[in-house]
């Protein structure tokens, strides 16, 4: 269902109305151009949405961590090269 709200944000209209006002025997989707939903579903949507995003970006660090971690030890002590870099000028940049 996300994705379908995603869908009328990006290329059609999303149409958000106040819990008091929401009449439940309007269609949700008319003309397959409107798409009305009440404040408080999508409100849900989002929170939902957002503990999911908060819950990849902790599982994809974890998995970094356990990565270097691994890549590190097959390394032993081996000797690690600094990198330089250098800074260009705003005027030379296109």
């Amino acid at each position: 269902m996300i994705d379908g709200v995603r869908n009328y944000l990006e290329h059609r209209y999303l149409k958000l109305t106040d819990d008091h006002f929401h009449d439940e025997s309007e269609p949700h989707e008319s003309g397959g151009f409107v798409y009305t939903m009440p404040e408080e579903a999508f409100a849900a949507k989002t929170l939902r949405l957002l503990k999911l995003v908060r819950a990849s970006i902790i599982y994809l660090s974890l998995a970094v961590h356990r990565e270097e971690r691994l890549n590190s030890k097959d390394d032993g002590a081996g000797l690690i090269m600094p990198i330089g870099l250098s800074t260009i000028d705003d005027d030379w940049k296109v």
